[in-house]
């Protein structure tokens, strides 16, 4: 469940987020559609600029990012934010060899907020020849 628009964090403004629902801390996702299926490799997220209400602890702490299909989803990477702080951004590069047109961020943990949020989150990747 979502209290915002998915796209919103993809949008690459920082003052435009995703958040789940309260009370929503666990197996929460987004997913971005590409016109055309492509192969990601790269993985940058932000967490949201907030030192007033400490709301950058509801920022993916395990997490694993999926390639979508007509079969079902297949992981492409698995990983763990080592920190939430105010504004944090992480890169992380995987090995992929195989286009999708939908990548989903599968948030398994977040760092202790009533509910999942990020500011930015981009996929990157090309098309094969």
């Amino acid at each position: 469940d979502s209290t915002t628009k998915g796209f919103k964090v993809f949008d690459k403004n920082d003052l435009t987020i995703w958040n789940t629902a309260d009370n929503e801390t666990s197996n929460q996702w987004v997913q971005y559609e590409f016109d055309t299926p492509i192969v990601v490799n790269k993985v940058f997220m932000k967490a949201i600029t907030d030192t007033k209400w400490n709301q950058y602890t509801g920022f993916p702490k395990q997490f694993k990012i999926f390639g979508v299909d007509d079969v079902g989803e297949h992981e492409v990477y698995s990983g763990e934010n080592p920190s939430a702080s105010s504004g944090v951004e992480y890169t992380y590069n995987f090995k992929n060899d195989t286009p999708y047109k939908k990548y989903k961020l599968f948030a398994i943990s977040n760092f202790g907020l009533k509910y999942v949020i990020v500011a930015r989150l981009q996929f990157y990747g090309h098309l094969l020849p």
